[in-house]
């Protein structure tokens, strides 16, 4: 009987934490091409700069963040070795030179479904393995402007019965000189 005191004080804890996780300050505002600090960092690189490994069904692709090759403007990335593209560029305008590649590197939180808009522009490439998280490495194979959008719909939704969490969107306009 004494503890029961304890009750009220843990309920303010965690409002208090689930408060601060959900205000405006902790979401990122603005569009990042190397991987935010403070957010696991994957190790290796893109297949072509020296650190893939062959797992006899492809090759595994390990991004590491890259140095700040980000423009000026806000929502626009400029791809560069091991570039990551992530939900907080959403919105955001990817410039890449053909033969680059970029890492789409979403999370774990949605079921995602990417669609490229024009593939003889940007296409996945295919028989890579990619970490978790991650939703597949994309090569630039010609000039040209198109769309990449993504729909997450929440794991719960296949569960039964299925939840009614929304669904998320994400897009981004890619331009490869």
């Amino acid at each position: 009987m004494k503890t029961l005191w304890m009750y009220p004080v843990l309920v303010i804890v965690i409002l208090s934490l689930l408060a601060a996780a959900c205000s405006p300050a902790a979401t990122p505002t603005t569009a990042a091409t190397p991987i935010p600090p403070g957010e696991p960092q994957p190790t290796g690189s893109i297949p072509g700069t020296g650190s893939e490994t062959d797992t006899g069904m492809g090759t595994e692709v390990i991004a590491t963040p890259a140095t700040d090759e980000t423009s000026a403007a806000v929502g626009e990335i400029t791809v560069g070795e091991g570039t990551a593209v992530i939900l907080a560029d959403d919105g955001a305008t990817v410039k890449m030179k053909v033969g680059q590649r970029f890492l789409l590197q979403l999370g774990e939180d949605y079921d995602w479904n990417v669609t490229v808009a024009d593939q003889n522009v940007l296409s996945r490439v295919v028989n890579i393995t990619v970490v978790r998280g991650a939703q597949g490495l994309y090569e630039a194979h010609q000039a040209g402007t198109t769309g990449l959008t993504a729909v997450g719909d929440p794991p719960c939704r296949t569960a039964t019965p299925a939840c009614a969490m929304p669904s998320r969107s994400f897009m981004v306009t890619i331009v490869v000189e």
